[in-house]
């Protein structure tokens, strides 16, 4: 299929870290026009791959389906105000731009030296059987599941464009983080993967075109348990998807993504709980719903400061045997309307209790820094601000590289937002601001994502029942 990717963008093939930094201050320059009859066609089965046999995971007792629910389910139907209107549409556990989810869901199970590839479709809430192959005896470990993420371009491309690819990555990042608690959350044994052979060997089976998809990241878990509630599905859906009737290739990501694939990683993070991590109660955060929905689902009110401080305390408790998903990580906060706490720009050091240090005092409206007015930045009480260590420069970046930080970006702060829910607190992570403004007034650091903090309030919301 004939590419979107015009000459203007062409020029980005050969100069890549170039593009990386227009992502992050430059993101008009990646916008391009569509026929008007492409924009955004609702096609929902966009990266969905047909089945040998599709199992129903709705209304049933099985530790596979509440792990993959509770990880990437649509859990509620809710409103939205954006651009002034009012939406209503599903939504999940973990944030994403303009409620696209990008990110797709496989498992790849290894059985006396047959591999079971399946895909996990949230919409449907149905897990698909794609392919049974064989495998070489060295590759995969047996019986362990792999639960591959990958990026499908498509599925924010038509809204975001070229801005879309660091988005992505991002969103890969808060999905992760769900993966990272619901492991911890049911006593498993977990390894988080982002490894250039891993990925080339998972590319493999899952026969990923890079043009449309490529993966994030993988995350191994060792459990019998888990593993024989997949072997036990028998609720047969006998749904038949539709063929993707309109994903394009996008050449620019291609380019990215083998690059990336050509250079050396092997990151391993071994998921670890001593007991100390209290997230059962899940009831709590999907009250305190995470990204409610703009300004007018958002509390104005002051708050106390136990709120914020408590939020700090778990998510340095979160982060107690985390090595490498935030290492290039710093918190900033510009504290506004909490009460108890000067009004000003705070530093807070991640593996110290949450410890806040305060750095100089500010008080202006921070309006400006916003693409989109969806926020009143004065009437929020807090805005936290994550951003990279000094050493890090996009302009000499690898291409995995930058992948890399983006899913710390994400990783970090949705522990953020789960962290805040707990303690009852909202947060609303935001993209769309002006970087280098923000740098200008915050911290002479690269700013990579923006979290608008407040009180929760009760919302009237229908919850999905699964």
């Amino acid at each position: 299929m004939k590419s979107f990717l015009n000459d203007k963008l062409k020029w980005y093939s050969k100069n890549l870290n170039q593009y990386f930094l227009d992502t992050i201050y430059d993101t008009d320059k990646l916008m391009v026009d569509l026929p008007q009859d492409r924009w955004f066609k609702i096609n929902p089965t966009r990266g969905m791959k047909k089945a040998i046999c599709c199992y129903d995971l709705a209304g049933i007792d099985s530790k596979i389906s509440d792990f993959l629910v509770n990880i990437y389910g649509e859990t509620e139907y809710n409103r939205a105000v954006i651009d002034r209107k009012i939406l209503r549409f599903s939504r999940r556990m973990v944030a994403s731009g303009g409620g696209l989810y990008p990110n797709l869901i496989y498992i790849l199970i290894k059985t006396n030296q047959v591999v079971n590839i399946y895909q996990f479709d949230p919409a449907l809430c149905v897990l698909r059987l794609i392919e049974k192959c064989q495998a070489a005896e060295s590759e995969l470990e047996e019986n362990a599941c792999y639960f591959i993420s990958t990026l499908y371009y498509f599925r924010n491309w038509l809204k975001y464009r070229y801005f879309g690819y660091r988005l992505m990555n991002v969103d890969a990042g808060y999905l992760l983080a769900n993966f990272y608690l619901e492991v911890i959350k049911n006593g498993l044994n977990g390894e988080i993967y982002f490894s250039s052979e891993l990925f080339k060997l998972a590319r493999k089976y899952i026969k990923i075109d890079l043009k449309k998809e490529s993966i994030c990241f993988v995350v191994k878990v060792s459990d019998l348990n888990l593993l024989d509630s997949i072997k036990k599905l028998n609720k047969i859906c006998k749904y038949q998807i539709f063929d993707d009737w309109d994903t394009q290739d996008i050449d620019l990501y291609e380019t990215i993504e083998k690059t990336a694939l050509g250079q050396k990683y092997n990151i391993c993070e071994k998921i670890v709980d001593e007991g100390k991590i209290n997230i059962l109660n899940s009831q709590i955060v999907s009250q305190n719903r995470i990204s409610p929905g703009g300004a007018a689902m958002q509390s104005i009110l002051p708050i106390d400061k136990d709120g914020l401080l408590a939020t700090l305390s778990d998510l340095d408790v979160f982060l107690k045997h985390v090595k490498y998903l935030v290492s290039d990580l710093n918190i900033y906060i510009y504290i506004k309307k909490i009460e108890g706490l000067e009004i000003g720009i705070y530093e807070c050091f991640l593996g110290e209790g949450g410890k806040l240090k305060f750095i100089r005092p500010f008080n202006e409206n921070l309006q400006i820094i916003l693409k989109k007015h969806n926020f009143n930045f004065d009437d929020t009480p807090a805005l936290i601000f994550v951003g990279s260590k000094s050493c890090f420069d996009f302009m000499k970046c690898k291409e995995s590289e930058f992948k890399f930080i983006q899913l710390e970006v994400g990783f970090l702060s949705h522990l953020i937002s789960v962290a805040a829910a707990l303690n009852g607190c909202y947060t609303h992570p935001i993209l769309g601001f002006d970087s280098k403004l923000c740098e200008e007034k915050i911290a002479k650091k690269h700013i990579l994502n923006l979290i608008a903090f407040s009180d929760a309030k009760t919302l009237d919301r229908r919850r999905l029942m699964y």
